[in-house]
């Protein structure tokens, strides 16, 4: 699972263009004077257009930014270390819980965490293989991954992170690792001048000294090792955002602030903490104060289902700030993203129209269960410990559960066809893989990983399916298990057959009781059928609300394509849904328009619905930017295209192709006006070009083609538009038209081989900017369309029959005996506006 919060195209490309730009990445101004009027092309050298931005932490965790928002992929095996986040529009901070306590130490540089400045300083993974440090102690020489560029300054690299990372972790308490290559700041954000900010008698900003004390849910100070911070958010200054660790005093300019201080309680016999949220929602700093945060009066958050079987796979709380007027964002986010069975607790000190709550989670089916057999079973709570391609216990298994101690080989007795109960091993989690290598080479059909703190660090590679416990069953079968064997069932399945998407927002206050219980009979219920590509499409999905703001985050659950299941609902919120690959930038990402769902609602809708290609149906949505009109449009003389050349079918979806990555979507876009060459992109399927405001007859072509193994379908889409332009004095939509193919496709978008069939085929017009007290302007009708298809990926095409019927049109053709069909249209409108559109690999077909 890997957390998030929002997707593309969101402003016009113009802007996104140049707000992009990072001094540390600029585009070559010669370069670009070469090519007037191109659009910057994709590179190590390019500013980046609104597409996903990956940066590698330390921890070795990913964090994914698109549009000034946020996923965070946790590194091999840390899907259960939770993470404190801070937000505000672009700024963003991400911290994972285990590596708060060496931040507070100072042995760890907090901007190592400042996700919104290492990717202003052109730190992304796109860009930067290594991330520059400065290491310094005794034991610094010995860390991993490590290469000494001058005197403590050393480069990372990323693909080095988890080892550097459990490194560091037991390291003697002297190194310290500071970021280098970056300009020192200040506690706060990087801010524009602020007139809000209160002057001294000097003309100087007045500033005091403000302190924080935490404490536990035991009444006391948190410990070197706990995870504790706090962090004061400006009410007057939109860019005043400030952190520290418990006990420590900032300096801050005079004004009215919201401070949040978070601290971990450690349970007996539980891995998993207790973590408290508490916010003090209006703090006048007029003079130095010292506040203090008491967990013990927080509240306890939960948010449960009525189905016994469930589990969560993601689990957050946000406690959110209204900012005061600006034009970057709306609310300031503080978000706990828990680990999945830890106890969340939260506290106000008083109601504010400033403040907002949210608690929500997913449930699905737990995709491996244990239960211990004898005269007094009991069920465990596991999951698998490594990522989706390490060994699975799939079906129903009767084991023998045996103590292998921490796994080395002299303790490994008649463990042959059992599963094995280890202990951690001793020095830290690196040695994971090779003790479930030595179980694997003693016979063991499992392993079972017995832990007693969330940190399970390790870089895959287990060569026998290998779960981990955090809770005390876990515990108590370890203890059994050393006194005799004991018999166990595992239950295994490769997909949770549902899914549960619950969301509880609150404004003004906390609430009284914050411990929210969802009945699936309230809940709206959608049946999803998830399709493959020409095959199996090993695909993430994301669900999170549209609130406060904007999206609110989540986590990625795999979904292993093809396969059907019913997604739950809260009512009331609305909600958007991703599917793309996390782990691989470059593959076509599905979305979904938002909506909002009713009581008891039933549905079905359908992802990866073939043929995909360009269409305009689904508008871009508002809450990405309200800037973007339409998916193509010229306002000006400037005309701003970003065409969604990989949308599914299936109504209120659009697809597009992913410009960054190992295996990244191709492309490019170009504009003519009678005949010459207005301006063109790299980009795939998008791109802003400047155009001469007199009235002619314009060409956009476009490209867009993705090559990643698993993508076998739609592999590239090609579209020509003519239509006549002018000036426009307000954005108006360019007169596009798209041409879907409406196959009856099965589970992997595949026809059967060798027989006559048919399908229907419409035509989409771009609808017109919706302007305020007009409606959208009427289309004109089509007056001609021709469909041909290709066996041998367009070297050679053949006519296909159609037939007007209704509002639409139906192909006829046969279907080759193996191997796929592209096809290709060309269409006119009564206006004179024309496409032609080509669809290589549009599907396969199958006997």
């Amino acid at each position: 699972m890997r957390w998030k919060s929002r997707p593309f195209l969101a402003m016009p490309l113009s802007a996104v263009l140049a707000a992009s730009a990072m001094p540390a990445v600029a585009v070559d101004a010669a370069a670009s004077a070469e090519r007037p009027g191109k659009a910057p092309a994709i590179g190590v050298a390019s500013a980046p257009v609104a597409t996903a931005r990956t940066i590698t932490l330390v921890t070795g965790d990913r964090v994914q930014v698109r549009n000034g928002s946020v996923h965070v992929l946790p590194g091999p095996g840390r899907a259960n270390v939770g993470f404190l986040q801070q937000q505000a529009g672009s700024h963003v901070v991400v911290l994972p819980m285990d590596a708060a306590p060496l931040v507070t130490k100072g042995r760890l540089d907090r901007r190592l965490f400042d996700v919104g400045r290492l990717l202003a300083s052109g730190f992304d993974d796109a860009r930067a293989a290594a991330l520059p440090l400065s290491v310094t102690g005794p034991a610094a020489s010995r860390l991993p991954g490590i290469k000494t560029t001058g005197r403590n300054s050393v480069s990372l690299a990323k693909n080095s992170a988890v080892p550097f990372w459990h490194a560091l972790k037991a390291a003697p308490g002297d190194v310290k690792v500071q970021l280098a290559g970056v300009k020192p700041a200040s506690p706060g954000m990087a801010r524009p001048s602020s007139p809000q900010r209160r002057q001294g008698a000097s003309g100087v900003p007045a500033e005091h000294d403000v302190k924080v004390d935490l404490l536990d849910r035991n009444g006391r100070p948190p410990g070197p090792e706990t995870a504790a911070q706090w962090s004061a958010y400006s009410l007057d200054d939109p860019y005043g955002m400030y952190g520290g660790g418990p006990g420590e005093t900032l300096r801050l300019p005079a004004g009215r602030y919201m401070v949040a201080g978070f601290v971990n309680t450690a349970l007996p016999g539980n891995a998993n903490p207790a973590v408290a949220g508490m916010v003090d929602t209006e703090v006048v700093v007029d003079k130095d104060r010292t506040i203090t945060f008491d967990a013990r009066k927080a509240r306890r958050v939960e948010v449960n289902v009525d189905r016994p079987s469930a589990r969560k796979t993601s689990w957050m709380v946000g406690l959110l700030a209204k900012a005061a007027p600006n034009p970057d964002y709306t609310y300031f986010r503080w978000n706990v993203n828990m680990p999945f069975g830890a106890q969340m607790y939260a506290s106000t000190t008083a109601p504010s129209p400033r403040f907002a709550f949210t608690a929500q989670a997913t449930y699905q089916e737990p995709l491996l269960r244990l239960e211990t057999g004898g005269p007094q079973p009991f069920p465990i709570d596991v999951h698998y410990a490594g990522y989706g391609d390490d060994p699975r216990l799939e079906g129903t298994n009767r084991l023998s559960a045996v103590y292998g101690g921490s796994g080395t080989p002299g303790e490994l007795h008649n463990v042959a066809g059992k599963l094995v109960v280890l202990d951690p091993p001793p020095a830290d989690d690196a040695q994971i893989p090779e003790r479930v290598q030595n179980v694997a080479q003693a016979g063991g059909r499992g392993v079972l990983l017995v832990r007693d703190t969330l940190r399970l660090d390790f870089e895959g590679g287990l060569k026998l399916p290998t779960a981990v416990t955090y809770v005390p069953e876990g515990v108590k079968l370890r203890d059994l298990v050393k006194a005799g064997p004991i018999p166990v069932t595992t239950h295994g399945i490769k997909v949770s057959p549902y899914q549960y998407n619950l969301y509880y927002p609150t404004t003004g206050r906390l609430p009284a009781h914050p411990i929210y219980t969802a009945r699936e009979r309230d809940l709206a219920a959608v049946r999803v059928r998830y399709r493959g590509a020409g095959g199996d499409l090993p695909s993430s999905l994301l669900t999170e609300t549209v609130g406060f703001g904007g999206p609110s985050g989540g986590w990625y659950v795999p979904i292993p394509a093809p396969t059907t299941r019913t997604e739950y609902f809260s009512t009331g919120p609305r909600f958007t849904r991703e599917v793309i690959n996390p782990f691989d930038d470059g593959r076509p990402l599905i979305q979904t328009e938002t909506r909002t769902y009713r009581p008891g609602e039933r549905r079905e809708e359908t992802m990866y619905k073939g043929v995909m290609g360009p269409s305009f149906a689904t508008p871009p949505r508002d809450e990405d930017h309200p800037g973007r009109p339409a998916w193509a449009y010229r306002d000006g003389d400037t005309v701003d295209v970003a065409i969604q050349a990989f949308s599914d079918t299936e109504p209120g979806h659009y697809g597009y192709g992913q410009p960054y990555g190992p295996s990244c979507t191709q492309g490019s876009a170009r504009l003519l006006r009678d005949g010459k060459t207005v301006g063109e992109s790299d980009l795939p399927a998008a791109g802003a070009f400047t155009a001469p405001p007199e009235a002619g007859i314009y060409q956009l072509d476009i490209e867009a083609a993705c090559d990643h193994p698993e993508w076998k379908l739609s592999t590239r889409v090609t579209s020509s538009w003519t239509f006549r332009s002018a000036h426009a004095s307000r954005p108006t939509a360019l007169p596009l038209m798209a041409v879907r193919f409406l196959p009856e496709l099965d589970d992997v978008n595949q026809a059967p081989a060798g027989k006559p069939f048919t399908f229907p085929v419409r035509v989409e017009h771009q609808p017109g900017v919706r302007v305020e007290h007009q409606p959208r302007s009427t289309s004109a009708q089509v007056t001609s369309l021709t469909v041909e298809a290709s066996t041998d990926e367009g070297q050679q095409w053949q006519p296909v029959r159609i037939r007007k019927d209704g509002d639409h049109w139906v192909a006829e053709l046969h279907n080759p005996p193996k191997g796929k069909v592209s096809l290709r249209a060309t269409a006119k409108d009564a206006d004179g506006n024309t496409v032609a559109q080509t669809i290589q690999n549009a599907y396969a077909v199958t006997s």
